[in-house]
């Protein structure tokens, strides 16, 4: 935890500080003011233990703190999964929605090649779950498409999964198997987001990851109406550009 790494850096530090001091009080003895000068030395080295002591019932407050935060996140995360679920499940009917967010994105847009777009026509559903593993936590993040619209792979569904160490660092990624029916496309797109989503070999942004996970996820109807006021926008401004 932070808690415990600031502790040890301090240790470091403290430790290191007891050593000049030491080394202080070696060069200065014998000298006249010596008695004065170990007397303030002394008192700035209680302070410092004083201090150092107080660092640490903080620090154990704040690590305190912070299982307590954890306990809750998850116990209102465990409440929200079956909402966030259902609000997956019904952005499924609605034409077009994952292609109009996607090409709205700041980040995901930029991926976005012809390819993309065709096959975003045929996205139906994204959902997110927490995993555990050996190796640590981590999360499962699910594509669902539409069997008539899917005409680019085999499978209509698509798992990519991911392990974080306890630094949040993504250390780990297993996919779910694709079959392209043009096996061409990966050649032709080999930057495109879903040839790169899809691809083994390829490691995905952690920023594109927690795009997914955080926004689209969690609040998509937000992202799909700033989409759709993006583009009325856009619209006016073509009907007033002069011919």
């Amino acid at each position: 935890t932070s808690s415990t790494r600031k502790r040890k850096h301090r240790d470091a530090a403290w430790e290191k500080l007891d050593d000049n001091n030491d080394e202080k009080r070696k060069i200065g003895k014998g000298g006249s003011g010596s008695n004065k000068n170990q007397e303030m030395e002394e008192e700035s080295e209680a302070a410092m233990s004083a201090l150092a002591s107080i660092s640490n019932e903080i620090d154990n407050l704040n690590a305190e703190a912070s299982e307590e935060i954890s306990k809750i996140e998850a116990k209102y995360e465990a409440m929200s999964l079956p909402l966030l679920t259902k609000q997956a499940r019904l952005v499924g009917r609605i034409p077009l929605f994952w292609k109009r967010i996607f090409q709205n994105h700041e980040l995901l847009s930029t991926n976005l090649e012809e390819i993309d777009e065709q096959i975003l026509i045929a996205l139906r559903t994204i959902l997110v779950e927490d995993i555990e593993s050996k190796e640590g936590g981590g999360y499962k993040i699910t594509f669902e498409f539409n069997a008539e619209s899917n005409t680019f792979f085999k499978e209509n569904i698509f798992q990519k999964s991911f392990t974080e160490n306890d630094n949040g660092e993504i250390v780990r990624v297993e996919n779910g198997q694709i079959t392209w029916i043009n096996s061409k496309v990966p050649l032709d797109y080999p930057d495109s987001f879903f040839v790169t989503w899809f691809s083994e070999q390829t490691s995905t942004s952690p920023l594109i990851v927690e795009s997914i996970r955080s926004q689209l996820w969690v609040d998509p109807l937000t992202l799909y109406l700033d989409a759709e006021t993006a583009e009325e926008g856009s619209d006016i401004d073509d009907e007033e550009m002069p011919e």
